[in-house]
């Protein structure tokens, strides 16, 4: 193996101690290597610790087993080292950090980077690895999981607990905070973007109090909207007015105004008349029917109720309108009465203002006012009179007895055209 023949001192801690090592070093199991980790037999592999264009790192010999963070390493490949970094290789356990600084003890430095060494044989301060602590340490990194495994030379690894995955979770954590960091610096590249793209939509709006809003992106300012080009639909909405819409083009640098004036809602009369049923005019113009809800717009407004039977019921109301709801209540007054008529001669018969005759006695619904009555029956005089109905009476005439019809009197005298008294 070779690499850079830059030099660099490295704070190397083991369990025999502190030492500084310089680069390029080689890790392995041959009691010859410059760090000699357990677990691995002789010619089973080696890793040269060394420099690349000034960045520390480790590249495997051929048939090496060894583990980065957890991601096998691939033989004659240069894997670049960062703080909170762990290798496996072995039964060891190597964990690099960039700098001394924070640590305390006689040989630390500010200036070399740190190699702490941990066995995982023959030193029973180490916990061995469980599958709690590979899922911790997988957990921890976000890398795939560790499986536990023979490597060559017969001895399973044991990771340290402690420390460790302290350290693995520094590096994971780091790299979450940063992918945070970059989502939110692009969104918030991306609002700088759209709110340099915005123009200005200035709304007048009646009332004042109404919501505005545009379609697609934006927000309102005061009375001004601010929108990105294209075509928009501007919306107003004000509680007891019916919405408003106005479809607008936005382009670049074009000041646009917008004028939107609300119509208010109708108010709603809701008319109470006991049961009868009538016809609902406002101002002359049908509007509904009774009982029931009726729509009015505000203001003042004369109503009339006109029912069949019923005098026409008309009445002067101040109307709220915006959708508020004002109860009416109205008793109509009938507008007909009863005339009930008979009489003593025989077939007589009754004809009410030269209608058909109809046979006495008999009981007939006219409207109130005045009517002309006619009685006739065979070999009686006619009875003719007028009567003043009014409206929810019953009026009775008779029983009325007809005279004898007058006589014939034919005179003729000599000399023709005498007068005759």
């Amino acid at each position: 193996m070779s690499g850079d023949s830059s030099s660099m001192s490295v704070r190397l801690r083991e369990p025999g101690g502190d030492r500084l090592l310089q680069l390029p070093c080689r890790i392995g199991g041959t009691p010859g290597d410059d760090i000699v980790v357990p677990g691995v037999a002789d010619g089973a592999g080696a890793l040269l610790l060394h420099r690349v264009e000034g960045e520390a790192g480790v590249t495997p010999a051929a048939g090496t087993l060894a583990r980065l963070n957890g991601q096998p390493l691939a033989a004659g490949v240069f894997a670049p080292l960062q703080s909170g970094d762990l290798l496996r290789f072995g039964s060891a356990w190597l964990s690099w950090q960039d700098a001394a600084r924070g640590r305390s003890g006689p040989t630390a430095t500010d200036d070399e980077p740190l190699l702490e060494v941990r066995h995982a044989l023959g030193n029973e301060t180490v916990a061995a690895i469980t599958e709690d602590a590979a899922r911790e340490l997988n957990e921890a990194t976000g890398d795939e999981r560790i499986v536990l495994a023979e490597l060559a030379g017969g001895s399973s690894l044991q990771p340290p607990r402690t420390g460790v995955t302290a350290a693995a979770r520094f590096g994971g954590a780091n790299r979450r905070l940063l992918l945070t960091a970059a989502l939110l610096l692009g969104l918030v590249g991306l609002f700088v973007l759209l709110l340099a793209r915005l123009e200005t939509v200035k709304v007048s709006v009646q009332p004042a109090s109404a919501e505005v809003s545009g379609s697609g992106f934006g927000w309102r300012s005061g009375d001004t909207l601010l929108l990105l080009p294209g075509e928009r639909v501007i919306r107003a909405e004000a509680e007891g007015y019916q919405p408003g819409e106005r479809a607008v083009t936005v382009r670049d640098g074009v000041p646009l105004i917008v004028d939107l004036q609300l119509k208010e809602m109708p108010g709603v009369l809701e008319i109470d008349t006991d049961g009868v049923a009538a016809r609902v005019y406002v101002d002359g113009a049908e509007a509904g029917r009774a009982p029931g809800e009726v729509a009015v717009a505000g203001g003042e407004r004369t109503l009339t109720l006109r029912a069949e039977r019923y005098l026409d019921h008309v009445e002067k109301l101040r109307i709220a309108g915006r959708g508020a709801r004002q109860p009416l209540s109205v008793r109509l007054q009938p507008s007909w009465g009863a005339l009930e008529v008979s009489a003593t001669t025989a077939g007589a018969a009754l004809s009410i203002n030269a209608a058909a005759p109809v046979a006495l006695p008999a009981r007939v619904d006219l409207p109130a006012g005045l009517h002309r009555l006619k009685i006739t029956a065979p070999g009686a005089r006619d009875w003719q009179s007028a009567v003043l109905l009014k409206a929810g009476e019953t009026q009775r005439i008779g029983p009325i007895e007809l005279g004898a019809p007058d006589a014939r009197l034919r005179v003729s005298s000599r000399p023709a055209g005498a007068e005759v008294t």
